[in-house]
């Protein structure tokens, strides 16, 4: 698709605002994609998803293999996890946020480890009304949790 802008007598500077604004809401319309990685992450790894607005939530088990992931309604101390719908063929979950009465924070998380786990979580921007999930399994065991967000 081709936008064509044209200045105005007016000045530069309104051509440039309507492009600016033109961009901002088609930036919002690209989805969100996320991915837990396989296993819990280490020192280097952690410092690029920090960076990249992930929270540690809870501390436990800092070695172990991703066991579940998915998402989250409220505070993500509040454990106050969503089932989402089942797609068709196994092919993962969907999540609508669309209908709640108030606008709660969501997360995804990502679970590592066996008894006391640790959670990886990272905060969806509110704008976001539904997620897909998709879970690699190899063997019983999460090889990678993919979510698409918009």
């Amino acid at each position: 698709m081709t936008t064509r802008i044209t200045l105005k007598r007016f000045g530069w500077w309104s051509s440039a605002s309507v492009l600016l604004i033109m961009l901002t809401h088609t930036a919002g319309a690209v989805p969100l994609q996320l991915q837990c990685p396989a296993q819990y992450p280490n020192r280097q790894q952690w410092s690029n998803l920090h960076a990249a607005g992930w929270q540690k939530i809870l501390a436990g088990d800092e070695r172990g293999s991703l066991g579940e992931a998915g998402l989250m309604l409220g505070p993500p101390t509040d454990n106050a996890v969503l089932r989402g719908v089942d797609l068709p063929q196994s092919e993962g979950r969907a999540f609508h946020f669309s209908g709640t009465e108030q606008d709660l924070d969501r997360w995804i998380y990502c679970d590592y480890g066996t008894g006391k786990f640790s959670r990886l979580a990272y905060q969806l921007p509110v704008h976001i009304k539904r997620c897909e999930s998709k879970e690699k399994m190899v063997r019983g065991r999460g090889r990678g949790a993919y979510f698409r967000c918009d």
